[in-house]
């Protein structure tokens, strides 16, 4: 991996300090163009570009924990969760929509109804949820979340034991977070097993997204010199097939609180899912 270039003419304390709000603060003004776009109709595609700026940002207080003071880095923390809430559930309906519609060219001619029914409430569900994350007090309140972590990106305060060092070792330091994001990741895959629980898989999939995310946004904004697409790409992977894995799950749990829906319906669903994760959980085995 290239290391980290200070910026010509700069004095180290700037160039440290710069790069890192940089980087924060085009990540968070990017997070209001798209909040500003969900609250405007909530569209999918708005929500899940919500959901993975969300986490390019958790990345990266969460990577650099080493270099940021702990206070207000699980301040900005705390905004994320916040604003990421307000979007959850019509995150979750649109993944099971699609889950559901990957589905329909295979299945039988008389469960059609069945599987039109499931999207008939999901799509009752997500108009209810859409009306109330988009009114004006859910407006309002969103938008303080946003000036908070505006405030942070624009002074990211570093440790004291960090801002002492210089500007070679701070640069150095900066390195070692974002190459521990790999190590991390690969211990992790390694352990893997039928006996992993969901919660581990949970962890390897936060740990995946970190380290594609962390090594991408370093190169993006000018932090290294060289990308690294090759443990961008195995990040990638290993994030999609566990979140493909996981959400069979979610959908199953989810199904399981749906008690009005007719047991045809949640059988239907519930074979979908088997298969879903028999099959993600083979295609797991393959990325060790």
């Amino acid at each position: 991996m290239g290391e980290i270039s200070a910026t010509k003419g700069s004095t180290s304390v700037f160039s440290f300090e710069a790069s890192l709000s940089r980087q924060l603060f085009g990540e968070v003004a990017n997070l209001r163009k798209i909040v500003e776009a969900c609250l405007a109709n909530a569209d999918p595609a708005s929500v899940h570009a919500l959901r993975v700026t969300s986490r390019h940002i958790r990345s990266l207080f969460f990577s650099y924990r080493p270099i940021l003071k702990k206070d207000p880095r699980q301040s900005g923390e705390h905004q994320l969760r916040m604003l990421s809430e307000r979007f959850a559930d019509l995150n979750n309906i649109d993944a099971f929509t699609n889950q559901i519609n990957a589905h329909l060219p295979d299945i039988h001619l008389e469960e059609i109804s069945i599987a039109q029914s499931l999207l008939d409430t999901l799509s009752r569900d997500r108009k209810t949820l859409a009306d109330e994350v988009t009114c004006a007090n859910s407006k309002n309140e969103i938008d303080l979340i946003l000036e908070e972590l505006e405030k942070f990106a624009l002074n990211p305060l570093i440790k004291k034991p960090v801002a002492r060092l210089s500007n070679k070792d701070k640069r150095k330091l900066l390195n070692r977070c974002i190459r521990e994001t790999w190590s991390t990741l690969a211990t992790e895959i390694t352990e893997i097993s039928r006996k992993s629980t969901v919660e581990d898989l949970h962890q390897i999939r936060i740990s995946a997204k970190y380290c594609r995310y962390v090594h991408a946004l370093a190169f993006k904004y000018e932090l290294v010199e060289t990308r690294n697409r090759g443990v961008e790409h195995y990040a990638k992977g290993i994030q999609q097939v566990l979140g493909a894995y996981l959400d069979a799950i979610h959908l199953n749990d989810w199904i399981n609180t749906q008690t009005y829906l007719p047991p045809e319906e949640r059988g239907m669903a519930r074979a979908w899912i088997a298969a879903d994760l028999e099959f993600n959980f083979r295609e797991l085995k393959k990325s060790k």
